[in-house]
């Protein structure tokens, strides 16, 4: 079964306060990720608590995306709780503790700084995203590709060894994704999209990841040719019952299939996708069979692209406007 956007997928208008946190999607599961971390090896103390005072940190800075507050203020708490992070770890591993203990600290902390290496990147993206919700921004291939082998690394370590991720048929265990990502442009060593879109194919092949055991297989490509910016990711994972893909798009649904599944996002990413979708005029295809998988593609038009921005001119330039409220302040068609 395949559904096209601009056909059989209507989906229902987002208020407000839920385009903003389907825009901070990508970081709210960062944070989640984060706050998950955090309750684990704080229950490795029984009486002093070290890091719950970080816990209510990484909790106030969430309410703060969820209430709207300015970019300026999630900046500004982001890189003060960074600090309070590190320097919280620090104090805990001069402590006299027990191996055991010890060794979740420091795996957590390694796992932390995978995260903010990806949380710095995204809020440089972000600020972009907020100022400039509908530029087309020119981007390094090689360091397109790069950012995204650091998501994949990032996955992998937060699993704490449930898993591997390879890129190479002849290096995949039984437990191992296999993961092709291939990126092509026809611009040479140079790739355009808007931030935002960058964020929904993250959001994309990490959901594919998701709803695919250990063992799958993810494909997923992006091509900039001929004035069409293409995307498809395909997995082979637990797929979504038909009589359900027309819901998948509504905000918060989770197909039933997956509800019993714990997962560190909201049931956002296709949201998202349809969101961004519609409001860059493109198209978004969906096909998915229970028990062998599910493709998203999705196709957006350049040839109306009036101006392109080169990513290192925004962030050189400082991105100085002030930020307030949602970028893409739309619902859906």
């Amino acid at each position: 079964m395949i559904l096209k956007n601009n056909k059989m997928i209507s989906g229902q208008p987002l208020r407000s306060d839920q385009i903003q946190i389907v825009q901070m999607h990508s970081f709210l599961n960062l944070l989640n990720v984060m706050i998950m971390q955090l309750t684990m090896i704080n229950d490795l103390f029984d009486q002093d608590k070290p890091f719950s005072e970080l816990l209510e940190e990484a909790f106030r800075l969430t309410e703060l995306i969820r209430d709207k507050s300015e970019f300026g203020v999630i900046n500004q708490r982001s890189i003060r709780f960074e600090e309070q992070l590190w320097n919280t770890t620090e104090r805990v591993l001069s402590w006299e503790i027990p191996l055991t203990e010890r060794e979740e600290v420091q795996q957590a902390e390694q796992i932390f700084r995978e995260i903010f290496t990806i949380l710095r990147q995204r809020l440089k993206e972000l600020k972009i995203q907020f100022e400039y919700p509908d530029r087309w921004i020119e981007f390094d291939l090689n360091e397109f590709k790069e950012d995204f082998q650091r998501f994949f690394r990032a996955m992998q370590k937060n699993s704490k060894g449930r898993f591997n991720i390879v890129h190479n048929l002849a290096e995949k265990g039984e437990m191992d994704y296999l993961i092709h990502f291939e990126v092509d442009s026809d611009r040479g060593n140079r790739i355009i999209m808007p931030v935002v879109f960058k964020d929904v194919i993250r959001d994309l092949v990490a959901n594919a990841r998701k709803y695919t055991e250990p063992g799958g297989r993810i494909d997923a490509g992006i091509s900039l040719k001929d004035q069409t910016l293409r995307f498809s990711v395909q997995d082979t994972g637990m797929g979504i019952p038909q009589e359900e893909l027309d819901k998948v798009f509504t905000y918060g649904y989770r197909a039933t299939n997956a509800r019993h599944m714990r997962t560190m996002g909201g049931g956002f990413g296709l949201t998202k996708a349809l969101m961004v979708t519609q409001k860059l005029k493109g198209e978004l295809m969906i096909q998915s069979e229970l028990s062998k998988g599910t493709t998203v593609a999705i196709e957006l038009p350049v040839e109306s692209v009036s101006e392109v921005v080169r990513r290192e001119d925004l962030l050189q330039a400082g991105c100085k406007k002030a930020i307030a409220g949602p970028a893409l302040a739309v619902g859906y068609v």
